[in-house]
């Protein structure tokens, strides 16, 4: 699992414009967020893929340091 799924953003309703928050995780997996103005129901979709692929992106790149730091714990 990724430690970007917890990460928060915020984004405008596309109704009413009050600002909300959600997790990159929802984003990702399609998830569901109530405005915390309107009270709509706003579905987040990831039609590109982009969050998926930028998440796949961030794992393989911070691997090499998490290897690093378990070789160092074992020393």
């Amino acid at each position: 699992m990724s430690e970007l799924d917890h990460l928060r953003f915020s984004f405008p309703c596309p109704n009413c414009s009050f600002l909300n928050e959600a997790t990159i995780r929802d984003a990702r997996t399609g998830g569901r967020v109530i405005c915390r103005g309107c009270k709509g129901k706003i579905q987040l979709c990831d039609s590109t893929g982009t969050v998926k692929k930028g998440r796949k992106r961030f794992d393989k790149a911070i691997e090499p340091i998490r290897k690093e730091i378990k070789l160092e714990i074992k020393l």
